[in-house]
């Protein structure tokens, strides 16, 4: 359970919002009948087992686990859908009407994190944002009707598949080849760039001059975060035991809950640095109208001060623009230069985006390739 802050309103100030909720990353919860779901139920024995389950302990949870997640993925939004729904109005709920609706989901959760559902904070008052209520709804009714062993088990295998990456060697190995080799695709693709985008607005036949003016405005206005933060967190009041990596681990964790939670009703920081330095990756946050890109990538090869030009525009340039191009695109193009959604196109404009873009999908789609990728999902 956690609570996202996925949303800055007019006032700058941080507010609660609840997204999905999955015990398992979203590319396993639809695998279909085959190699990949029989070496998935593999892992799960695996890690268990590493965890000092017995085979036939191990080998009774497996269903479980496989049933719970998948009565969750049976209402849940798919991954294209879940990114559409925050367009859509939310709704608004007090901690008491919290504690009422979702008494095991959600109020179970502030308490655990002290929160006093009726006094915290002007306590009734105060709310949690929910986009897509009728998921919150069926696992709530699934929380009820799951007994507690199984729960039990749930959670154990929750925490021991979060960490596995940070434990021995076999949990890693264990890890890799499945969500490694098997599952995850991914690419990380990483400003001179921006003259170049400007030009491209400036000459883009198809805008209007106030849609354009916008987006001069909103392309001007871009919070670039480069490196590492300049106010890091810091951890003055722990101690640690070299001999417990992962408790290290968790007391890191919940330090960080904390701080989070702390900032309900503070103003923004649209320079927090939202990202691992060492993370290899960057990220474009419509909400702030921020890009940042950690140290992680700026270094071989993606980016080196001897490069030569051509060389650092093709790798960490190509990055760059594509996080750019998140402030455009059929979702971040629905927030203005400060990060507020609204719509700031023209309806013709609107309308020559969209036929532009479904001209692409459609282009998309055509390619016959052994996946269910297609135009849909180009954003």
């Amino acid at each position: 359970m956690r609570i996202k802050e996925i949303f800055v309103d007019l006032q700058l100030i941080h507010c609660a919002f609840c997204p999905q909720l999955h015990t398992l990353p979203p590319a396993v919860l639809h695998l279909p009948i085959g190699s990949s779901s029989k070496q998935y139920k593999v892992y799960i024995a695996t890690v268990l087992q590493l965890a000092r389950y017995t085979a036939e302990q191990a080998a009774a949870a497996v269903p479980v686990i496989i049933r719970f997640e998948q009565t969750l993925a049976g209402v849940a939004l798919s991954s294209l859908e879940e990114k559409e729904v925050v367009l859509s109005p939310y709704t608004a709920l007090t901690y008491s009407q919290l504690d009422q609706k979702y008494p095991l989901l959600v109020s179970s959760w502030l308490k655990a994190h002290g929160f006093d559902i009726y006094n915290q904070w002007g306590g009734s008052n105060d709310w949690v944002g929910f986009y897509y209520l009728n998921y919150f709804d069926k696992t709530e009714e699934l929380l009820n009707n799951t007994t507690l062993d199984n729960l039990r088990t749930i959670v154990e295998y929750k925490l021991i598949h979060a960490s596995s990456r940070h434990l021995t060697p076999e949990f890693r190995t264990a890890n890799w080849n499945l969500f490694g080799k098997k599952i995850n695709r991914e690419k990380v693709e990483p400003t001179r760039l921006e003259v170049v985008l400007l030009t491209g607005i400036a000459t883009a036949d198809w805008l209007d001059n106030s849609t354009r003016a916008n987006a001069q405005t909103k392309l001007s206005k871009f919070v670039h975060l480069l490196g590492g933060p300049e106010k890091p967190q810091l951890y003055p009041t722990l101690t640690f035991d070299s001999k417990s990596y992962l408790n290290n681990r968790w007391k890191l964790s919940q330090v960080n809950i904390d701080t989070n939670l702390k900032l309900k009703g503070q103003p923004v920081d649209r320079h927090k640095f939202g990202a691992p330095v060492h993370e290899v990756n960057a990220y474009y946050s419509p909400h702030e109208n921020l890009i940042v890109f950690p140290a992680g990538i700026l270094q071989k090869p993606y980016f080196d001060g001897q490069f030569d030009a051509a060389q650092n525009f093709g790798a960490i340039g190509t990055t760059i623009g594509h996080e750019i191009a998140h402030g455009f695109d059929n979702i971040g193009r629905n927030y203005d230069d400060d990060g507020n959604l609204k719509q700031w196109w023209s309806n013709a404009t609107n309308d020559a985006f969209k036929a532009k873009a479904q001209c692409i999908s459609d282009q998309y789609s055509n390619f016959e390739v052994r996946s269910e990728v297609n135009g849909v999902v180009l954003g």
